[in-house]
This record gives structure tokens, C-alpha cells and sequence, in this order.
């Protein structure tokens, strides 16, 4: 027993210091190789967010960012109070109110015919110069 007790209060190293303290070869053994580097990858392009846009104009034209912010919302609460005979975005697109007539479709499900009826659908029409600027050429 007396040598349990010895053992436990000697010192010696703890699992935490020997992993802490890498050892002289394993040292030079990293610095001789380079480590190798996956092929960089592009990454993909994000989208600029509504804050992001507004500090863009703000910046851009020396104004309050409050009066650029009124400046969106009061635009999109005009594309929406106009969406039901249209709105254009100058040089961007346009809200056009799209019809469809009555159609014959199935379930996917049951395979079973049933009618589908008649519906308006709001459709965002991106302009020729916006298509274009972005690479869509036809």
C-alpha cells in the first residue's frame, strides 16, 4: 500500500503535457515536409443583402442610410400596390402579371385526371441589358 500511495503523490507527467510537448524528431520531421495544399477552390459568389445594398448607395451617392433605406421600401411597396397592371425597374426588369388558362393534369400520386383551374401568377421579366450584363446572352 505504501507503494500506491508513493506512486500516486510523485510527480509525473500527465497525459496533458506529453501531448503539449512534441518531441525533437517529430518536430524536424514536420518542418522537413511541406505540408501539401488541396487545389484552391473558387468560392461561390454570394449575393448582397438588403444592409449591404443599402450601405452600397449610401456610400456611393452621400446620403443617410435611412433615406436610402425609405428609398427601398417605398419602392417595393410601389412594385407591390402596381403588381396587378405591371411595374418596370429601369434597366433591371419587370412585374407582369401572367395568365393561365384551365388545364387537364394528373395526381403524380394516384395517376388519377383532375382539372386544374384558371390562375394569375406574378412573374418577374428580367430586361435584355440585365441578361446581358450577367452573361446570358442569347
Amino acid at each position: 500500500m505504501a507503494a500506491k500511495a508513493a506512486k500516486s503523490t510523485s510527480p509525473s507527467t500527465t497525459t496533458k503535457s506529453k501531448a503539449a510537448a512534441p518531441t525533437k524528431a517529430a518536430a524536424s520531421a514536420k518542418a522537413a515536409t511541406p505540408a501539401k495544399k488541396a487545389p484552391a477552390k473558387k468560392a461561390p459568389a454570394k449575393a448582397m443583402t438588403k444592409t449591404e445594398i443599402i450601405n452600397h448607395f449610401a456610400e456611393k451617392f452621400a446620403l443617410p442610410k435611412a433615406t436610402v433605406r425609405g428609398f427601398f421600401d417605398e419602392q417595393a411597396e410601389l412594385a407591390a400596390a402596381q403588381s396587378k397592371v405591371g411595374f418596370t425597374i429601369p434597366g433591371i426588369g419587370k412585374l407582369v402579371v401572367r395568365e393561365y388558362k384551365a388545364r387537364e393534369g394528373r395526381n403524380p400520386r394516384t395517376g388519377e385526371k383532375m382539372k386544374i383551374k384558371a390562375r394569375k401568377r406574378l412573374k418577374f421579366v428580367i430586361s435584355a441589358a440585365a441578361k446581358k450584363a450577367a452573361g446570358f446572352d442569347k
